[in-house]
Parts: C-alpha cells; sequence; structure tokens
C-alpha cells in the first residue's frame, strides 16, 4: 500500500509539471520504426553484461555465457517487476543451484564487485559527458562526494579482494560466540566470498572487466539514443549518456512497483535542463518505460522457458549437484 502511495505522489508530481494532454500527444508523433532497434540494443547490453558476470566468475567453468545471459534476463525482469531487487537474489540462487557455484561467492560478484564496477563506470562516464556540457546536472559537491564514496569502496574492494583468511579461521577467539556449526559455516563462506572478489585481486583481470563495463553501459545509452530518434528529440549522444546514466541509478532504488513514478519523474528532470520542452520529456520518459516494461517481462519469461526453470530453482536452499552433463537449455 504504502508503495503504491509513493507511486501515486511521484506520478502526481510529473501532472503537476505538465499538460497531460500535451504528453499523450506526442505519442502520435513518435516514428515507431525506431523503437525495434532499441529494444534490440537493451538486450545486447544485457549479453555484454553477462558477458562480465561470466569474466567475474572466470574460474567457474560450468557456467556457460548463454546460461548465465538467460538467468540475467530472468533476473532483470524480477528486479523490474518485484521491489528489494528480489533478481539479484536469483543470480545468486539460480547458478549455485545448476552449477555448484558457492552462493558466497555468487553474492561477492552480484552483489560487490559489479556495483563497484557499475559505479566506476558511471562516474568515469558521467564526468566527462559533464565537463562537456554547459548544463550542471548536479552541484559540484555532490559531483565530489559521489566521486570520493566510489572511490573508496572501489579501494576497500581491492583490499578486501587481498585477504588470505587463516585456514584455522573457525577456531579465532571472536568467533567462539558463536556455536560451532555457525563457525563452520562462516569459516567456508568467507574464502569464497572472497573468491568472488577475485575480478579485483589482479590488474589484468580488473582491466579486462573495466574494459567491458564500459561497452555493456555505452550500448544500453545506444537504446536511450534510438528511443531519442523515436520521440524526435534533437540531442547529442553524450546526452544520452546522462540520461542512461540517471535512469539507472533510478531502477537500482526500487521504491515502487516497477519504479513507476520515480523513473518518469527522474528522466523528465533530467531531459528537461537539456533544453527538451517538458511534455515532450514526459513523453519520451512514459514511452521509454513502458517500452522497457514490456520487453523485459518478453524477453524474461522466454529466457524462463528456454532454461527450463521451476520453483526448485529459486526457493530450495539445498545445494543440487553442478549439471555437468546436461545440454544447455539455448543449444
Amino acid at each position: 500500500m504504502f508503495q503504491l502511495a509513493l507511486t501515486g505522489v511521484f506520478l502526481g508530481i510529473l501532472i503537476w509539471r505538465v499538460n497531460l494532454g500535451s504528453v499523450f500527444h506526442t505519442f502520435s508523433h513518435v516514428h515507431y520504426i525506431w523503437v525495434a532497434p532499441a529494444l534490440l540494443a537493451f538486450t545486447a547490453s544485457k549479453f555484454v553484461h553477462a558477458f562480465r558476470w561470466r569474466l567475474l566468475l572466470e574460474d567457474t567453468e560450468n557456467a556457460p555465457l548463454r546460461d548465465l545471459f538467460g538467468i540475467y534476463l530472468v533476473s532483470n525482469m524480477a528486479n523490474n517487476a518485484v521491489p528489494f531487487r528480489i533478481g539479484d537474489v536469483l543470480r545468486i540462487q539460480i547458478p549455485h543451484k545448476r552449477f555448484g557455484i558457492p552462493r558466497a561467492e555468487l553474492a561477492a560478484a552480484v552483489l560487490v564487485t559489479e556495483t563497484v564496477f557499475d559505479g566506476f563506470t558511471f562516474l568515469v562516464l558521467s564526468l566527462v559527458v559533464l565537463s562537456f556540457l554547459k548544463v550542471a546536472i548536479l552541484p559540484a559537491g555532490v559531483l565530489w562526494g559521489l566521486a570520493i564514496a566510489i572511490a573508496l569502496a572501489f579501494a576497500a574492494s581491492l583490499l578486501a579482494a587481498r585477504i588470505r583468511p587463516p585456514r584455522d579461521l573457525a577456531e579465532k577467539p571472536w568467533l567462539r560466540m558463536f556455536s560451532e556449526e555457525v563457525r563452520q559455516r562462516i569459516a567456508k563462506a568467507v574464502p569464497e566470498f572472497l573468491e568472488g572478489l577475485v575480478a579485483m585481486r589482479e590488474l589484468k583481470r580488473t582491466l579486462r572487466v573495466l574494459a567491458v563495463s564500459f561497452p555493456a553501459w555505452l550500448v544500453e545509452a545506444l537504446m536511450f539514443w534510438f528511443f531519442g530518434l523515436a520521440f524526435g528529440m534533437d540531442l547529442a549522444f553524450d546526452k544520452y549518456i546522462v540520461i542512461m546514466v540517471a535512469a539507472n541509478l533510478v531502477v537500482s532504488l526500487p521504491i515502487t512497483p516497477w519504479n513507476i513514478g520515480p523513473y518518469e519523474v527522474a528522466l523528465q528532470s533530467v531531459i528537461v535542463v537539456f533544453g527538451v520542452n517538458g511534455s515532450l520529456a514526459a513523453g519520451y520518459a512514459i514511452g521509454t518505460h513502458l517500452f522497457t516494461i514490456v520487453w523485459i517481462t518478453f524477453t524474461g519469461l522466454i529466457a524462463m522457458w528456454l532454461l527450463g526453470l521451476d520453483l526448485r530453482d529459486v526457493l530450495s536452499l539445498g545445494s543440487r549437484q553442478p549439471r555437468a552433463t546436461t545440454p544447455s537449455p539455448f543449444d
């Protein structure tokens, strides 16, 4: 109920800002021929993200890229539809069930390593683009604050990746407050978690992941550019990079179902700064959100079908033997 109320608040803000009649009128002038390449660019971006995920799990031989791509699409659908990033949980649970990858390792890769790399990538892209723009999207103090926070997170991850836990971790005095079973679980999970940070342990590996992170997000910016062509927005590509960053920052904090409300208000606010009419900016925000919601759901359901997912893959907490001899459903 609270989330629905929050959705209403944000939509109320949007309605207060623009004339709804003018907003809906923008859809009569949309060049829908550009919608298909926009959505294909979005999926291509997710494939590059899945490839980066594969690099983070490079030492795990039983996780084929095509399966990880399918799981990524399913998790993207879940994150889009259900609050609290449930899709990230699926990216931990399903590979664990299917390929025997430790949950702690997956959690480190998905929740820590990817977040740090994405934050660093967003920061670099934003600073480069905003340095050429004549308008200020964010105050300098906010940008510096974000830069410092991301730099600290990156440095902390680099240091954590180099930690070597002792073999007798379960016997350490500071763990004796826990039961024997809990101590053993901690002793098992800590090395596995640190293994999920392996991409930040070796400089060559770190650079490889960064080299993939930038194209992954630039391809998604291409989607927003295609949508801009569809809605007749005459903006340079660099501005769509800022729009892409803003959109992803909003969806990373799922406070309403499908992020309806915050997404539209945030994108409309950013686009107006670039000199676009408020009604057109709102129409673009609503249109891109609507098209991507439908597309994410469609591709996610296809991926679920091809992967043959069932409730056991999601809900069961037990371990399953890796499916080394089972042909991939994407073959």
